[in-house]
């Protein structure tokens, strides 16, 4: 192997590149750090967090999902809610790669096998561009009706759908070159994860360029839509102002998860940190676990910020709890009849 590997996060390529050297005062290669072995401790709190975001990002954001579609739960404009629900797909999609993760953590390595690694290495490569793209048309959509409220009755469900279908098309920009490209793949003890990386110093700049167009570009572009949303939501009230708190926290939760990724690259060469590679790799482990934060949360920021998925969520609640209280009763009396008495 190549000893410029270039690790990756979900979502694009890897920010490790021209790190990962041969030391000139260990005899060691370097990229045995790709391949350390985790504490058991720290093994056991990243498989905690690790299932507690997949359970999150699958049942929070299916039933995102389906309340929206059966009981149009979420009430806003209909091309935000088109985009919200890809947002949905997305991240269910997305949770396949965690579960892959949760699954190498408890095993300690990877049981897949090397095809399976290469799929899912370019499968959370195009769901987190693919999510990244949303978020940010959720942003300029919003900001378009803002700046033109007239246009806002205009904008039909097919325009969601163009829009949607779009940001779906985008990362396969970035998908497809990297595999004709000769993209190599392999399994990264270190981070739990199949990581990309390309061989040749004619390929040292394809990170950079996928980095700097489907990451850094777009975190600048929520982070200015950030700004934007926040001159305007004091100024509305009622469905306009739920809509825009509900896209500054969907837009703040992916510019803070992705954020410490965001930094390492950006800051990788003032600090040196070619010079302290375990402190490199450690944060950089931190920075790829911090990600999947960005695709569970979103459940939980409509049932703070919209009234009618949180009015729809409690009053679904209330039915669960009381069908699951009359089967535990059912159960009971069949096990005792004098459950009886008390379930009457």
């Amino acid at each position: 192997m190549s000893e410029k590997c270039l690790l990756g996060p979900a979502t694009a390529e890897q920010p490790l590149d021209n790190i990962a050297t041969k030391s000139t005062t260990d005899s060691s290669d370097s990229t045995d750090l790709f391949q350390m072995e985790t504490s058991l401790p720290a093994r056991v709190i990243l498989a905690i967090w690790s299932l507690t975001v997949m359970t999150f990002c699958v049942f929070g954001n299916l039933f995102v999902l389906l309340s929206s579609l059966r009981k149009k739960s979420i009430k806003l404009d209909r091309v935000s809610v088109t985009i919200i629900r890809n947002i949905a797909l997305v991240d269910i999609g997305f949770s396949v790669s965690i579960g892959l993760t949760l699954v190498s953590i408890i095993h300690n390595s990877w049981p897949f096998g090397h095809l399976i690694c290469v799929i899912s290495n370019y499968w959370s490569l195009y769901f987190g561009i693919s999510e990244i793209c949303l978020i940010c048309s959720l942003n300029l959509s919003k900001l378009i009706i803002l700046l033109n409220p007239l246009r806002a009755k205009s904008r039909k469900k097919i325009m969601g759908v163009f829009i949607s279908s779009a940001m779906w098309i985008i990362p396969l920009f970035n998908v497809i070159p990297n595999i004709f490209l000769g993209r190599l793949v392999e399994f990264r003890l270190s981070f739990f994860r199949c990581e990309g990386y390309f061989e040749g110093q004619f390929f040292e700049l394809m990170p950079l360029l996928s980095v700097v167009l489907f990451m850094l570009v777009p975190m600048m572009l929520v982070a200015v839509g950030i700004v934007w949303l926040l001159l305007y939501v004091r100024k509305v009230c009622g469905l306009h102002r739920q809509g825009i708190v509900t896209i500054l926290g969907i837009s703040t939760c992916y510019f803070l998860s992705f954020l410490p990724w965001g930094l390492f690259y950006i800051l990788r060469g003032p600090l040196n940190l070619g010079s302290n590679i375990y402190v490199a790799v450690y944060y950089y482990r931190f920075a790829t676990f911090a990600t999947f934060t960005n695709f569970a949360a979103n459940p939980i920021i409509y049932y703070v910020s919209l009234k009618s998925f949180r009015e729809y969520s409690i009053s679904t609640g209330q039915l669960l709890r009381s069908w699951m209280t009359e089967r535990f009763s059912s159960v009971a009396v069949m096990i005792h009849p004098r459950f009886e008495s008390h379930a009457a």
